[in-house]
């Protein structure tokens, strides 16, 4: 069985990843270019299975290496279950990743990390509600912490056995129609051949997905013809590309996704101690305060110093007169 972890930049993957595979971890490179990814044999609950953790994209859209290597490993190599880890301190930006991979129809379980600093900022995420409203299962964790992080590989291992799929999310009319149409087109073993479905097929040529359009269109030439009229279509409406309004509705969707399962309450003020840290721990400020704080160690000890030296010599005097006395 093999899991896949897919998530934006900077979303935890790296922590999740350590915290179950530790010194196990493989380093390997997509052939024929020089993306990493880490992968590694891990047993749960007496469940054996291969994590995979891939580079941190924003999208499956993107020209950019990372994302296009992703996308292919995702297509050719068919994981049991993706676990798409989330940042839930900006869950309205990650839910974008997360409505493209939906489109995939592999088993998804959703990681809402780094819950900690979403409560910092004042975030209220109904998990509940978020896993109904995208039909899979969803787990909150801290991975710096450890915390959550075996109930999710646990779901991961559920939805991996039953093929728990997530729902698909529609665009407006505007762009569903020319989907529909452009889908009556598509071959079904044109789709197959490139391993989506003949609906994502249409939304990423209406989307100009350059390497998909060329192995489409190297396998079914007379896609050539209707493809361009339905992206004029969408442009003509919106006075933008398509590629442009796909994205720019994507971006809706997730939009109103957070504010149907999130709410934003005033932020939680900063603990004393971490108002302290800013400060103390500052590359310039901090050097600044230990000096002040050694300086003024020096000078107590230098006042104390002159203020008791009369007293406690005069005791020390005191004393040694009375051992004179007693002695003799």
């Amino acid at each position: 069985m093999r899991v896949v972890l897919v998530g934006q930049p900077n979303c935890g993957k790296s922590a999740l990843f350590n915290s179950v595979a530790g010194y196990k971890a493989m380093v390997g490179n997509f052939p024929g270019t020089t993306v990493e990814y880490l992968c590694s044999p891990i047993t749960l609950s007496q469940k054996h299975f291969t994590l995979v953790d891939l580079p941190g994209i924003y999208s499956l859209s993107s020209p950019e290496s990372e994302e296009v290597t992703t996308r292919r490993y995702l297509l050719r190599e068919q994981p049991d279950v993706i676990i798409n880890v989330l940042d839930a301190s900006v869950l309205s930006r990650s839910l974008e990743l997360t409505l493209e991979l939906l489109d995939l129809q592999v088993p998804m379980v959703v990681c809402l990390n780094m819950m900690d600093e979403a409560g910092k900022k004042g975030i209220e995420i109904d998990r509940e509600h978020l896993s109904q409203d995208l039909g899979v299962p969803v787990v909150p964790t801290i991975a710096v912490q450890g915390q959550g992080v075996s109930d999710l590989f646990n779901a991961a291992l559920v939805a991996a056995e039953q093929r728990t799929k997530g729902k698909v999310f529609f665009f407006s009319q505007d762009i569903e129609k020319p989907i529909a149409e452009l889908q009556s087109l598509v071959n079904k073993k044109t789709a197959a051949g490139l391993g989506v479905s003949t609906r994502l097929l249409s939304l990423k040529l209406l989307e100009e997905d350059r390497e998909f359009e060329e192995q489409a269109l190297a396998i079914q030439p007379d896609l050539t013809g209707p493809l361009p009229s339905l992206r004029k279509r969408i442009s003509d409406r919106h006075g933008r590309s398509a590629e442009m309004v796909i994205a720019s509705e994507r971006h809706a969707l997730a939009v109103n996704l957070f504010e149907h399962v999130a709410k934003v309450r005033a932020r939680v003020p900063k603990p004393r101690r971490e108002q302290v840290d800013q400060y103390v721990m500052h590359p310039l400020l901090g050097y600044l305060i230990l000096g002040f704080i050694l300086l003024s160690l020096f000078s107590l000890v230098f006042v104390l110093g002159q203020g008791l030296e009369g007293p406690l010599l005069g005791l020390f005097d005191k004393g040694a007169q009375y051992l004179n006395a007693f002695l003799k």
